[in-house]
């Protein structure tokens, strides 16, 4: 699976950026939008895709933060349960994450995904400002699903 980090505006015009994954019907393209809690997400031409998920959290990382999330809506596990989820039963050829800037939670999620589906294969892209926290609760999530089904769903049966 072929994972990219896009910012909103990326992904509003995503055929001029990747023209490549568009009008072959044998690949799967899914993408995953974030963006912020009570704003929408990226205005998507949702006929590109095969399957789309949005989700709603702030971009911050409780270990860096200095105690300023305080009142932040942070990724949660029903967050993470369905990426993985949404990955699992589409299964695309390739995977399009999105957030606001195309920095952070887009690339912590895309991070994660792409060390965990690619056995953490060569990046094609510089994703240094990623969301660590959002990458540890994906990736933890990831070794927890491949290795143990009944431990990932407890995982989950608390904070949905």
């Amino acid at each position: 699976m072929k994972v990219y980090a896009l910012s909103r505006a990326q992904a509003e015009n995503v055929t001029d950026h990747y023209p490549q994954y568009f009008g072959d019907d044998d690949i799967r393209v899914s993408i995953i939008s974030i963006g912020p809690p009570g704003k929408t997400t990226a205005d998507l031409d949702e006929t590109l895709f095969d399957n789309v998920l949005r989700l709603h959290f702030h971009d911050a990382d409780p270990n860096v933060s200095h105690g300023q999330v305080k009142g932040m809506m942070l990724m949660n596990n029903g967050q993470v349960k369905s990426i993985i989820e949404f990955v699992e039963n589409h299964d695309p050829d390739t995977l399009f994450v999105q957030c606001q800037a195309g920095q952070s939670r887009s690339c912590g999620v895309a991070y994660a995904l792409h060390k965990h589906y690619n056995n953490g294969g060569d990046l094609k892209q510089g994703w240094d400002n990623y969301n660590r926290f959002v990458d540890e609760k994906v990736s933890e999530s990831l070794r927890g699903y491949s290795k143990d089904r009944d431990y990932y769903n407890q995982m989950f049966s608390f904070d949905e």
